[in-house]
């Protein structure tokens, strides 16, 4: 998956294991589960300086988990930020790319 952002100019700039964060707490969670933070600094800078609001979605979230065997990607609803950052669309198209060519 990194891989494929990468060709798509993005980096992974955090990844937080949420499985592996709460078993070393000493809690029973046995879902893999997965939030990375991803961005595109050229788009980044450019969606900074049209409107600043932006910094309230960037970087971006996606999540990575396992669903009854199957491996579920998925981000926050576009629809609801597409007016500050039609730049999530363009997310939301490598993260579908990104599922079929891991398939």
């Amino acid at each position: 998956m990194e891989e494929t952002l990468k060709e798509e100019k993005f980096g992974v700039l955090w990844e937080f294991d949420i499985k592996g964060k709460l078993q070393e707490k000493g809690l029973e969670f046995n879902q893999d589960y997965k939030v990375l933070e991803v961005c595109n600094p050229h788009e980044a800078q450019r969606i900074f300086s049209e409107n600043q609001m932006v910094g309230y979605f960037l970087p971006c979230k996606i999540v990575v988990y396992s669903d009854q065997g199957k491996t579920k990607i998925g981000m926050p609803r576009p629809t609801k930020v597409t007016k500050t950052c039609g730049f999530i669309l363009d997310l939301l198209k490598v993260v579908i790319c990104i599922y079929v060519k891991s398939k």
